[in-house]
């Protein structure tokens, strides 16, 4: 079972570190920078996308495919290499990181129930998006 943990982006700069042998995933606005962390975390990456469902404005950038599929080759990666917990955060903590934590919970764990019970504003875009890559990579990869 890995364990998951949603953040916000002052819980990282702020030295969060669950323990383990954890990966981080972090999520900013598109256009900005990533958090600075510790450096306990055995691997990291960064994906800059905005927090919204449906393209409000010309200048929002969603998700996008490559991204979802980045996002589930890497935890693929880092589980084969040991990883045991998965740490995602994004500004607050609250939309896009949830729902990427409960997409690969769903997807790793069997179940999304904790994160969305805890977290119930997730992104509902990124969610879909992130289950979507990992089951055409299933379906592709077979």
């Amino acid at each position: 079972m890995i364990n998951f943990f949603v953040k916000s982006r002052a819980d990282i700069e702020g030295g969060f570190f669950p323990g383990g042998v954890a990966v981080l995933i972090s999520i900013s606005d598109f256009g900005s920078e990533m958090p600075v962390c510790s450096g306990q975390y055995s691997d990291q990456a960064g994906f800059n996308f905005d927090d919204a469902d449906v393209q409000i404005h010309p200048s929002t950038q969603l998700i996008t495919q490559v991204d979802s599929q980045n996002i589930v080759d890497f935890i693929i990666d880092s589980i084969k290499g040991g990883c045991d917990t998965v740490v995602v955060n994004c500004e607050a903590g609250m939309s896009r990181s949830a729902g990427c934590a409960a997409a690969l919970s769903l997807i790793h764990n069997g179940s999304d129930k904790e994160i969305i019970k805890t977290k119930p504003l997730y992104n509902r875009k990124v969610y879909r998006e992130v289950l979507a890559a990992h089951y055409w990579d299933s379906v592709v990869n077979k």
